[in-house]
């Protein structure tokens, strides 16, 4: 796997946008519906789609582009 392909100026905007969207998301569900702050199911949601945005960019996006 050569990284050097690997947009690393997108791939941290991508999980800094989307960390912070769910974090917020999260917050206000709390405050709204009184749902627990940051519950092991929110965590393991984050880990999963923070992980799929990182797979995207290091697998998808290097083989996808150069053939679009």
């Amino acid at each position: 796997m050569d990284f050097s392909k690997v947009n690393k100026k997108d791939l941290i905007i991508d999980l800094v946008k989307f960390a912070c969207f769910n974090i917020v998301a999260n917050i206000l569900m709390n405050v709204r519906y009184q749902e627990p702050l940051f519950s092991e199911k929110f965590v393991y949601s984050l880990v999963f789609l923070l992980t799929g945005f990182a797979v995207y960019h290091i697998v998808v996006s290097p083989l996808l582009l150069p053939r679009i």
